[in-house]
């Protein structure tokens, strides 16, 4: 037993005297180091990943994105626990800005890719890896030109019966449309939204949006324009075949004679007025007719073909033919 206590105070006394001073408050240091480095250690020592975090693409001022579709992408981080702790993709910002200089003129396919330095996230955390890495965008130059606009009206309710649209000037009648160049190819005008027609019997002025493509690739300047429609009675034309024609006659001194139409019996006619009306006519309303009254001699007439009608509002534009020839002759003759 003495020799053991013996060794052990040999050894006490080699040991350097910064470490035999304050033992106890050693020791407990050494301790709390030790608790706090495995805490610090397990709270750094960390990574997540975040998905769903969407991509801010920056075009340049002389190339349009044509695919504006949402991008995500998965970000793999790096940090404190404690801060990582109930992060979502709201936290996390990714911006890339699409360089000219990459573009290849006459190719639609940019090849955009995310570097760690595009992503920013919260502090005490950092991007280790991001998955996608790579998009191909599909991009075009962008141009602009001058094109017509071309009014458009509502059907339902539109105007009247008996009205029609006549003249309308826009102004101004051309406007500037800017984007993809793919897509101004294939545009020659532009329309205006509908514009309202409904219990309308007179000239308006009407301020109309343009109806714009919603894409960010089109953009148009401006977008407003006064349209100036004139309203007018709507007229329209008819044309009526193979409508019998009447004679008439004194018969109160022709008892001696008789008629006989010795050409088509027939006409054609051409009537015009309010399209409503005419579109409702039929050939029964029309009474086409030679008077023969005034002939009381026997011979050969070419008489004047007339004609009436009982709809108001009903113009007589054209009689086909104008004249049909008639043959009077005494009723004794064999």
């Amino acid at each position: 037993m003495s020799s053991s206590r013996s060794f052990r105070k040999r050894l006490w006394d080699r040991v350097p005297m910064f470490f035999k001073a304050n033992i106890g408050r050693k020791l407990a240091a050494l301790f709390l180091s030790t608790l706090i480095y495995g805490s610090v250690k397990n709270k750094v020592d960390s990574h997540i990943y975040i998905k769903d975090v969407p991509v801010r693409i920056t075009m340049p001022d002389n190339l349009v994105l044509i695919d504006d579709a949402p991008r995500f992408v998965t970000v793999k981080l790096n940090g404190s626990k404690m801060v990582m702790q109930g992060m979502t993709e709201n936290d996390i910002s990714i911006d890339v800005r699409v360089q000219p200089s990459l573009y290849k003129s006459g190719s639609n396919i940019y090849p955009l890719t995310i570097s760690m330095k595009d992503i920013k996230t919260p502090f005490g955390t950092s991007p280790v890896s991001v998955s996608p890495s790579k998009f191909n965008l599909a991009v075009n130059p962008l141009v602009s030109k001058m094109v017509e606009v071309t009014p458009e009206f509502e059907t339902k309710p539109g105007l009247p019966e008996g009205y029609a649209i006549g003249k309308v000037v826009l102004n101004p009648r051309k406007v500037r449309i800017e984007g993809a160049s793919s897509i101004l190819r294939g545009i020659s005008y532009i329309k205006t939204n509908p514009i309202p027609l409904g219990g309308i019997t007179q000239n308006f002025d009407y301020m109309v949006d343009l109806a714009l493509d919603k894409s960010p690739a089109l953009t148009v300047s401006p977008q407003t324009v006064m349209a100036q429609v004139d309203v007018i009675r709507s007229h329209e034309q008819r044309r009526f075949s193979a409508v019998p024609v009447r004679v008439l006659a004194a018969s109160s001194d022709r008892s001696g004679l008789k008629y006989e139409i010795v050409s088509s019996p027939n006409v054609e006619i051409t009537v015009s007025g309010l399209k409503n009306l005419i579109e409702t006519m039929r050939k029964d309303d029309l009474q086409p007719y030679v008077d023969i009254s005034p002939l009381d001699r026997p011979g050969l007439y070419n008489v004047s073909v007339k004609c009436w009608s009982d709809r108001d509002g009903v113009n007589i534009r054209n009689i086909h033919p104008e004249t049909i020839s008639v043959k009077i002759e005494s009723a004794a003759a064999k």
